[in-house]
């Protein structure tokens, strides 16, 4: 069985935060299985998707057969600030321009000068600046995540999803996914 998180892919509302937090989406898997009827079972996840995996397993041991993980996030600052304040720049200097080029001043942006600028625009009025801002964030993404740090088309198929898979991603990072007392 395969699922989207609250907000994000095929899920509905898109780009809904209400209610969106690292519990409610271990909750969310209880829901599935229970649903199914699967008591016992094998999970799998890719990065986030690992986290997840990760921290229902540890709660939820007796129903876990097993976990494959691919690409695990593990949400520490040093991954954060790896991603987002300037370690990856350091493989990707012009993709990183690219991603911080809407939020850049004079001086080179730290993990909350990023999450902080991102807030902004992908928050703005107006709805071109969001969609800008959700592309960059996506476009970034997508050249990590590829290893192709020339890509110019994330993966994504319409605007509105690239906005809030790029809102749900920046409500979960700028919150430390939720997590600061599972660390």
């Amino acid at each position: 069985v395969c699922f989207d998180q609250r907000g994000c892919g095929r899920s509905e509302p898109k780009g809904n935060l209400h209610a969106n937090t690292t519990d409610d989406l271990i909750s969310d898997l209880d829901l599935v299985t229970t649903h199914f009827g699967l008591a016992r079972y094998i999970l799998f996840g890719g990065s986030w998707g690992a986290t997840l995996a990760l921290l229902y397993a540890m709660e939820h041991p007796d129903r876990c057969l097993g976990i494959i993980l691919r690409g695990v996030f593990l949400n520490t600052f040093d991954n954060l600030n790896w991603l987002y304040g300037g370690g990856a720049a350091s493989l990707y200097p012009a993709a990183w321009s690219d991603f911080v080029a809407p939020i850049e001043d004079d001086k080179q942006p730290s993990l909350e000068d990023v999450l902080e600028g991102y807030r902004m625009l992908l928050n703005a009025e107006d709805e071109f600046t969001r969609l800008q801002a959700a592309r960059a964030w996506n476009l970034w993404e997508h050249r990590l995540s590829t290893c192709d740090p020339q890509a110019t088309q994330t993966g994504e198929k319409s605007p509105r999803r690239e906005l809030s898979s790029a809102q749900v991603e920046h409500h979960y990072l700028s919150q430390r996914c939720f997590l600061q007392d599972r660390q």
